[in-house]
């Protein structure tokens, strides 16, 4: 007997938002269980992935809102300086697959590139035009990438062996972020991943001495406050670097919420997702130690054991993880004394 599979509306994802996604309980339910068995795979996931559920359940959800099949999608990415990023390929396959224009990108190259070194070479006078014309308008939207406008990152050898296609792609990407950034918010290859560690963006050094408790981030606090519209000025420029490691190193909830109060609210994207998680991770730790500290039975410090470090373990350091332990162990030994 032939039946037609059914799929329900309400689980349908082909066109689901971040938003809608993680409002529905039974998409979200399937996205847990896939990135579950993607973390365990040995070959067809890379081993920055492996073990990893948090990271597994980022791809998962990624390509849904991509169209994409997520194995796919994980094999073109790469753990640079800590961060994800996203091979050039599959980007601008994205950028060609979503981007709302009624045609495929127009590329024009000028220029001899006969016996380009795409790896230094800083010609004005060699480059791309990348044009295509959005949904609902007439006129063609344009933008021009000469070789002496690529920074100084070119790490992948196609820099060398095609250098048309590297700053075409080059190109790609700065036409979408330019006039579709929603397309590809958030992603980025590992060159412009790079290309962001490498640049200076030290501000002036703060004259309170950190570690000293609540009353120095209050002190902080205040500094902050006072120097708000340089802040404002200098956005770019804020180390978004130096404020996860304080947000890391801070050791009681309630430093970590007036911490919060001093967090910039201009920064931007990747920045404040950046700081919002690592704000969640460390909350949730000091909250796991607390509660720890606070449990009177070995049934209570089992039951917090299991039901809240065992499940979101991955979000911890391997430090936190030894931290915690090794507060399980002495708490244990109290209580059965």
């Amino acid at each position: 007997m032939n039946t037609v599979a059914q799929v329900p509306h309400d689980i349908q994802t082909s066109a689901m938002s971040a938003l809608d996604i993680m409002l529905n309980e039974t998409v979200m339910a399937r996205i847990e269980s896939m990135a579950a068995r993607m973390a365990m795979s040995k070959i067809t996931t890379p081993k920055h992935l492996q073990g990893n559920e948090g990271d597994c359940m980022a791809i998962v959800m990624q390509a849904m809102q991509w169209g994409m099949n997520p194995y796919a999608v994980a094999q073109k990415t790469h753990l640079v300086n800590g961060t994800l990023g996203y091979e050039a390929q599959l980007v601008n396959a994205v950028i060609t697959a979503r981007a709302p224009v009624k045609e495929r990108l127009h590329f024009e190259w000028y220029g001899d590139w006969s016996k380009v070194n795409g790896k230094d070479d800083k010609s004005p006078n060699l480059g791309v035009k990348v044009s295509a014309t959005l949904r609902g308008e007439s006129a063609p939207r344009v933008i021009d990438i000469s070789m002496a406008q690529v920074g100084p990152v070119r790490n992948s050898p196609l820099w060398v062996a095609d250098p048309r296609q590297q700053i075409a792609y080059l190109a790609t990407k700065r036409w979408a972020r330019l006039y579709c950034p929603d397309v590809i918010l958030g992603v980025y290859t590992p060159d412009e991943v790079i290309e962001r560690e490498e640049v200076d963006i030290t501000p002036a050094q703060s004259k309170v001495k950190r570690h000293q408790g609540t009353s120095s981030l209050k002190a902080q606090m205040a500094e902050r406050e006072q120097s708000q519209e340089t802040i404002i000025d200098m956005a770019p420029e804020f180390d978004v670097n130096g404020l996860i490691t304080q947000i890391n190193e801070v050791a009681s909830l309630d430093d970590l919420k007036t911490l919060a109060k001093t967090f910039p609210t201009n920064l931007g994207e990747p920045a404040e997702s950046d700081i919002k998680k690592a704000y969640a991770n460390q909350k949730f730790y000091l909250q796991l130690i607390d509660d720890l500290e606070a449990a009177t039975s070995i049934e209570a410090i089992n039951s917090i054991m299991e039901k809240q470090f065992e499940p979101n373990s991955s979000f911890l350091s391997d430090s936190q993880i030894d931290h915690v332990s090794k507060l399980f162990e002495r708490k244990t030994a109290e209580l059965t004394e």
